[in-house]
Formats: structure tokens, sequence, C-alpha cells
């Protein structure tokens, strides 16, 4: 029976070291950018949402008061950014529509979207209608989908899908009663 030499046994434990303190140091480094965005996030959802509004230029009165009544402040402050940073919607117009849906964010993507597809359209317009949609990302298909397939005007684009965003199905359940 052999036995690793002295010298053998060092090289041995001092690889098991580096590899140790390598792969220790190669997860620190993947988290740190995790760990970074961690701090640099208020915790709070409330202030994240009154910082994020007053940034868009919403009032202090306004923001505090949104970010306070709605059920996911995150949300409410993300649709204003949106709608506000990539149309030429105002922060304080994006911030009336985005504290009456239930859905802030679907809401601000069928906004941006419409608005990037129909060059035709007014942005408060779709704000409107995006606004009313129940299914906003639904919506903004429709939309998109008959102004790519037809030669509608953007209002008759928008008040034709909007009309059947409320329409009952056209093909009812019989609904028969089983004994």
């Amino acid at each position: 029976m052999s036995y690793p030499s002295v010298r053998g046994r060092v090289l041995y434990s001092l690889m098991c070291r580096l590899a140790a303190a390598a792969t220790v140091s190669g997860l620190s480094l993947g988290l740190m950018p995790m760990l970074a965005s961690a701090i640099a996030l208020p915790k709070n959802a409330y202030e994240a949402c009154t910082r994020g509004l007053l940034g868009d230029g919403v009032s202090v009165a306004d923001a505090s008061s949104a970010c306070a009544s709605a059920l996911e402040p995150r949300d409410v402050s993300s649709c204003v950014s949106k709608i506000s940073g990539e149309t030429d919607i105002s922060a304080a117009d994006a911030l009336d529509a985005c504290i009456q849906v239930r859905r802030p964010r679907d809401m601000a993507s069928c906004v941006v979207r419409i608005d990037n597809s129909v060059s035709s359209a007014t942005s408060l317009s779709i704000l409107d209608n995006c606004t009313r949609s129940l299914l906003p990302d639904d919506y903004s298909d429709c939309v998109v989908g008959l102004d790519a397939a037809t030669e509608l005007a953007a209002d008759s684009l928008l008040d034709t899908c909007i009309a059947a965003d409320y329409r009952l199905p056209s093909v009812l359940p019989n609904f028969e009663v089983i004994e």
C-alpha cells in the first residue's frame, strides 16, 4: 500500500482550498449585481411609487395620494413612467389613467403599442380607449391587427375594437337542465 507523499498531500490540500476559494469568490461576484440592485431600490413599495412619480414630474400631492390608494403601488408608478416616457402623453394624464384600471402595466403596454403602431391616432384617444378596455392586451392586438389589414381611419379602429371589447359572444352555449 502506498501513501501519498507529504508534498502530494500539501499540494492536494492547497488545490482544494484554491478551488473552494474560487467557487466562493465566483458566487460572490455573480451575486454582486443583484445585491447592488436590491440595495439601490427602496424596499417599501409606497416609497418606490412616490419617488418614481415625483421623478416623472407628478406633484407631491398627486403622487402621495395615488401611491397611498394603490393596491400595487409599483405598478402605478411603472405605468406612468412607461406612458410618459414612450409617448407624448404627460405624466399627469398618464397618472389619471393608471389609477383607474385594475392592470396598470397592461394598460401602459396597450397605450405604447398602439401609439407606436398607429401613427394617425391621437395619444389621448388611445389612452382613453386603453383605459376603458377590459382586456388591454387584446384591445391593442385588435387595433394593431385591423390597422395592418385595413385602411380604416384611426378613430374607426379604436371605436371598432372598443365596441367589440364589451360585446357578448355571438355564439351562446345551450344550457340544458340535466336531471
